[in-house]
């Protein structure tokens, strides 16, 4: 949650780490910066991904990132 807003890219090994540590469901908030992000999370078991700022600044469309996470599933 640290990157908010940022587009700086997510926490990929930290988010990895607490999902492989949590038995249940993690969603990622913070720095989605593009549709590989979304894609990397989704790989790593990520079950959702709070995106605003990418969106907001129509960095992809809703569309393309439903696509993104249902492509790398």
């Amino acid at each position: 949650m640290n990157a908010d807003g940022t587009l700086s890219g997510p926490a990929l090994n930290d988010i990895k780490r607490l999902v492989r540590s949590l038995k249940i469901p993690v969603i990622a908030s913070g720095g989605i910066k593009d549709v590989g992000d979304i894609q990397a999370l989704a790989k790593i078991g990520v079950q959702g991904v709070i995106v605003g700022t990418a969106l907001y600044e129509n960095k992809f469309t809703l569309r393309q990132a439903l696509e993104a996470a249902e492509d790398a599933g």
